[in-house]
């Protein structure tokens, strides 16, 4: 009801006999004067005007008017709740990515696509940001908003263990106190369980989520759910979290392309998420198919001043200069790496990364070689086969307490996210006991070695020849982390000391600085990625991930990508 609508009107009385009375009017003797009537009013929504300006409307592309903003700001603090954050302005500065920007853009594209025909193209998003700095809270934040507007939301994710740890991160933040508080949509995880087909298309009936692993076998299964009339009707926004790892050739052949591409054709599919920390293969393909991409349509994490990323990343020191891996020298890279676990297991509390072996065998190999060395040290080893831990031998010093841990307790930790067996090591052999952990394919990426106490602070990254620059990059940050006030193994300054090969350290280093650049080019009026990624822009020296000499790929190496744009050289 708006101001000029007329006031309800009183029912006349009704006497005892059934007549209805006359209702009294001004000029009736006796009668008093008409109250006002009392125009019950919409309450106002607080700071709509200076949150969702007309301006920002038109930047962002949509068609939408105030009453969609009041709801997507309503979305907003309802989702900063859930988070456990204040409402307004407050709330939205603690988070470190725009979950203002992410509402709007999901509600407006939903609203967009909402009426697309079977066989049109979904709309693309891209999210991203550096390794290890939050992305999570994206995919749960768009996950939320679908589950309260009646969408499904797919989490497609790189390996079986990294999705189970996505899984296990969205039921444990959504609980607080013992309680849920604005709980995630109904949940299943076919990386931990294999469901029949109705299961499956119960929780995409009730606008849940559905988490799955980049297995084939196990895509396909969501599409068999989905080849029903009735289950194509439903609207689905897809989520490929580690997105640059799901394109492995030219010519799409591999089976896992082929299997999102039926999703793709099955579902009725509204909005495709692209999320990861390496984002260059995708913009690549889409500058190849001709697909075009505004900034606006980026939701990017922020790098807070507690962010420990690959700018904090410096070199083994030995007397006074930098020590790196000799890619044409085993035998000095084997004493580099000597040196390394000299300098990192004095250190109370010290957490140690080595990615340089891809077999079992030779990891348990280094593991008896380093606690034959230093037997005050915990391993872990991470492979297919689960975490194995061994516990040190012996404390690192008097009065350094180790509490006993049984055969069957071992064997449990096995399933075990890799921050909880951290946690677990900090517990039971005390924080200050030094820790190393072994491993490779399953330390690219997906899981975090960040427990609550403990932070990596060495790394050691030895990678083959054929790996490509996306997942060096991702390994490497696998010793990135937001720093917290529980973290007691690190000294005040920001510095992670890693032992790699020189032109790897490069690329490491500058490849953030390439993805920021080329994200403020696209900000530029008239600015497309076609253009961004040709040989007409050029960028600074120091986002140079591709130095001379620097034979890895951009992208799988059967895919065949190419970045064609120019660098300045480095100052004199």
């Amino acid at each position: 009801m708006d101001g000029n609508s007329d006031p309800p009107r009183t029912p006349p009385k009704t006497p005892a006999d059934g007549k209805a009375m006359a209702t009294p009017t001004p000029t009736d003797p006796g009668a008093e004067p008409p109250t006002p009537p009392t125009v019950p009013r919409k309450p106002r929504v607080p700071g709509i005007k200076e949150m969702y300006s007309l301006l920002e409307v038109q930047m962002l592309g949509y068609w939408v008017t105030f009453p969609f903003a009041r709801h997507v700001y309503d979305m907003v603090n309802k989702a900063l709740l859930f988070f456990g954050k204040p409402e307004g302005q407050q709330g939205l500065d603690e988070l470190n990515f725009d979950l203002k920007k992410t509402i709007w853009l999901l509600l407006g594209g939903l609203k967009k696509r909402w009426t697309q025909q079977q066989g049109e193209k979904p709309l693309e998003i891209l999210a991203g940001g550096s390794t290890q700095n939050g992305k999570t809270a994206i995919k749960k934040a768009i996950s939320w908003t679908n589950g309260r507007s009646g969408v499904t939301t797919i989490i497609i994710s790189s390996t079986k263990r990294g999705t189970s740890s996505i899984a296990k991160k969205f039921f444990k933040d959504e609980q607080r106190d013992g309680k849920r508080v604005w709980p995630l949509p109904y949940m299943i995880c076919l990386s931990e369980s294999r469901p029949c087909t109705n299961t499956i298309r119960e929780v995409l009936r009730r606008g849940g989520i559905v988490l799955c692993h980049d297995a084939p076998s196990r895509i396909d299964q969501i599409s068999d759910a989905l080849n029903d009339p009735e289950m194509r009707k439903i609207p689905l926004v897809i989520i490929l979290d580690e997105a640059d790892s799901f394109l492995r050739r030219e010519d799409q052949s591999t089976k896992l392309e082929k299997a999102l591409k039926r999703l793709f054709a099955t579902g009725r599919v509204l909005i495709i998420y692209n999320v990861t920390a390496t984002m260059l293969p995708v913009l690549l393909h889409m500058k190849m198919d001709g697909r075009e991409i505004g900034a606006n349509s980026f939701i990017v994490t922020e790098c807070r001043s507690n962010y420990v990323g690959p700018d904090s990343f410096f070199p083994l020191q030995h007397k006074g200069k930098d020590v790196f891996l000799d890619p044409e020298n085993e035998e000095r890279s084997e004493r580099a790496m000597n040196l390394l676990y000299e300098q990192a297991f004095k250190k109370k509390g010290s957490e140690t990364l080595v990615i340089t072996d891809r077999t079992i065998e030779r990891m348990e190999q280094r593991a008896d070689g380093v606690q034959k060395m230093y037997p005050h040290v915990a391993v872990m080893i991470v492979t297919n086969n689960g975490i194995s831990l061994r516990p040190p031998l012996k404390p690192m010093f008097r009065g350094l307490t180790l509490e006993h841990v049984t055969s069957e307790e071992l064997e449990g930790l096995k399933t075990w996210s890799a921050a909880d067996v951290i946690n677990f090591v900090d517990n039971r052999f005390q924080i200050e006991t030094p820790l190393v952990i072994f491993g490779y394919g399953l330390m690219i990426r997906g899981d975090s070695f960040v427990s609550k106490q403990r932070v990596p602070d060495h790394i050691i990254c030895r990678m083959g020849p054929k790996i490509s620059i996306e997942k060096l990059v991702q390994a490497c940050g696998r010793a990135t982390y937001q720093r917290q006030a529980t973290n007691c193994n690190i000294e005040d300054e920001k510095r992670v000391t890693i032992l790699t090969y020189p032109l790897d350290y490069i690329s490491v280093r500058a490849y953030p600085h390439f993805m920021a650049e080329l994200q403020e080019k696209l900000r530029q009026p008239g600015m497309t990625l076609a253009k961004a990624l040709s040989p007409e822009e050029t960028y600074s020296h120091k986002a140079n991930f591709m130095p001379p000499g620097q034979e890895r790929s951009i992208g799988q190496v059967r895919d065949n990508l190419r970045l064609d744009v120019r660098f300045l050289p480095p100052p004199q």
